[in-house]
């Protein structure tokens, strides 16, 4: 493989990262911190082989992404350079992740905590339960969840103090 054609990889590969970054994102950001920490830890203490079913699988859509924009497809590959790459990358993004987590859950919580109603949407992105769960807790004859409603059918509020009460009685 000549020098030109190293570069050309590695132009690729600059350009698949960005691509790369963004699906990685959106992969992790919903994990916890200590989830993070331990996929962070294993990434760096581990030795990563090509036989790494999820380092494969990202090498795999490398070399896809390569050979389509590639016009040449005889050249070989340095695909240890690029597993370690990856891995670095991949490393990186979680961290930024594990950096940003932080921050946007105290951001989006504090802006939450400060308001007295919640709707159906920031209930299902505060506390994970889906809207259809939310009906059918919503419709319980026993400890049902609170909540406000001024007409019919009209939009549905969570009082966040109530729901705050709601949550400790249902789970002792």
């Amino acid at each position: 493989m000549n020098l030109n054609s190293n570069q050309e990889v590695f132009n690729m590969f600059f350009e698949f990262k960005n691509i790369y970054k963004h699906q990685i994102y959106n992969r992790y950001k919903r994990m916890s911190s200590k989830n993070l920490e331990e996929l962070i830890e294993y990434l760096q203490n581990n030795d990563i082989k090509e036989e790494d079913s999820n380092i494969q699988v990202e090498l795999n859509y490398y070399l896809e992404f390569i050979a389509k924009r590639e016009k040449y497809r005889n050249n070989s590959f340095n695909s240890d350079l690029i597993i370690l790459k990856l891995v670095k990358l991949k490393m990186d993004i979680l961290h930024e992740i594990l950096n940003n987590l932080d921050n946007e859950e105290v951001n989006y919580m504090s802006k939450i905590q400060a308001k007295k109603y919640i709707n159906v949407k920031e209930f299902e992105e505060i506390y994970d339960i889906s809207k259809s769960s939310q009906r059918d807790y919503r419709g319980r004859l026993n400890n049902p969840l609170p909540y406000h409603q001024k007409v019919f059918r009209g939009k549905i509020l969570y009082d966040v103090d109530e729901i705050e009460k709601w949550f400790e009685n249902e789970y002792k």
